[in-house]
């Protein structure tokens, strides 16, 4: 890919990870088309216990980005509100925030609490 590519589209394949996902998009305004945060979330359970999980992050760096850590402090336990808090908590570790976007820290750990209540069926 070079410099002056134009990207229109990405192709996603389908896998049973994926069954279980959503992408949650804070903004400031309706009308504003990029995210304060977001979140988007695959998340395979059995049993209560998470088999796999892929989370990626937006609005809280330079670029959407991932984060291993976060994803293994989850997988293999059981998903509960204590697992997700611990999950926050991995996330924003290493937080550097600037004054005028040190809300985030506190507004990504919600967003990902939220979406991880949401595909676990805890809400």
């Amino acid at each position: 890919m070079r410099s002056e590519d134009l990207i229109t589209g990405v192709d996603v394949p389908r896998t049973s990870l994926a069954t279980h996902s959503r992408y949650l998009k804070l903004r400031d305004r309706a009308t504003f088309e990029f995210a304060v945060v977001s979140v988007a979330a695959a998340l395979q359970l059995r049993g209560g216990v998470v088999q796999d999980v892929r989370l990626a992050f937006g609005g809280i760096g330079t670029r959407p980005w991932r984060d291993p850590r976060v994803e293994a402090a989850l997988r293999g336990r059981p998903l509960t509100e204590a697992a997700i808090d611990n999950a926050g908590r991995a996330l924003v570790r290493e937080a550097r925030p600037y004054e005028d976007n040190r809300f985030k820290v506190q507004l990504v750990q919600r967003a990902l609490a939220s979406i991880l209540s949401d595909l676990g069926g805890m809400r």
